[in-house]
């Protein structure tokens, strides 16, 4: 995914480099959430369906990075298409 995220368009213009930027940004702007959210989610979720004593899950550094670069492509492609 991180080769497809930073390969190049056949066509490489102004446009397309602003739009990549603004895929990153917004990428890098859900990443944070995500990574801030899903922590409370994923407790909320295990103690409704086992009510015992549970503890946070440490999110992985390679699961917010897969989440990023999938947003980003998403985000890119359809800027691009709707540009």
């Amino acid at each position: 995914m991180l080769i497809l995220s930073i390969s190049k368009d056949k066509v490489e213009d102004e446009m397309t480099i602003v739009l990549r930027a603004q895929s990153y940004a917004i990428a890098f702007v859900i990443g944070v959430m995500y990574a801030l959210i899903m922590h409370y989610i994923d407790y909320g979720v295990s103690s409704a369906l086992k009510p015992e004593a549970q503890v946070f899950k440490n999110l992985g550094d390679f699961q917010v990075l897969l989440f990023m670069l999938m947003i980003q492509l998403m985000f890119y492609h359809n800027l691009k298409r709707y540009r």
